[in-house]
């Protein structure tokens, strides 16, 4: 896919994130992770195009169209944000937080679209690091 302009302005302006609105748990970051190059940003915002260009997209089916299905099958692999998140929920809620606990949480639950969560991000575009910010040129 070629990237132009309208659909990376549509991108900016109207994707916020993952999961639910009306879910109990919210979560706030800068941005998205990766973004390590310019074909891996066109891949999410592709992603994002595929999945209906809304506002939230649901985790899971976003994590498997840009290839990075680790976090959502077995052996899951626990991703950094999601750990810390899936352990206030879960202590919240009084239940469980070992590992084991936070990957079935992180594979079933945090960031569906009709799940308790909703994570939105302040920044539009991917960074793959809170020092390296790749658009401003």
């Amino acid at each position: 896919m070629k990237l132009n302009d309208q659909l990376l302005q549509r991108f900016i302006n109207t994707f916020y994130g993952s999961g639910n609105y009306q879910g109990n748990y919210w979560f706030l970051g800068m941005e998205e992770g990766g973004g390590n190059d310019l074909n891996r940003v066109i891949t999410r915002i592709t992603a994002w195009q595929e999945l209906g260009m809304t506002d939230l997209v649901d985790i899971y089916d976003f994590h498997m169209r840009i290839n990075y299905p680790a976090y959502f099958t077995n052996p899951v692999k626990l991703q950094r944000t999601w750990i810390q998140q899936a352990r206030i929920v879960l202590a919240a809620k009084g239940k469980p937080s070992k590992a084991a606990d936070v990957k079935i949480y992180q594979r079933d639950i945090i960031g569906r679209k009709d799940s308790e969560t909703c994570l939105l991000e302040l920044l539009p575009l991917p960074s793959p690091s809170t020092s390296d910010w790749l658009f401003s040129s």
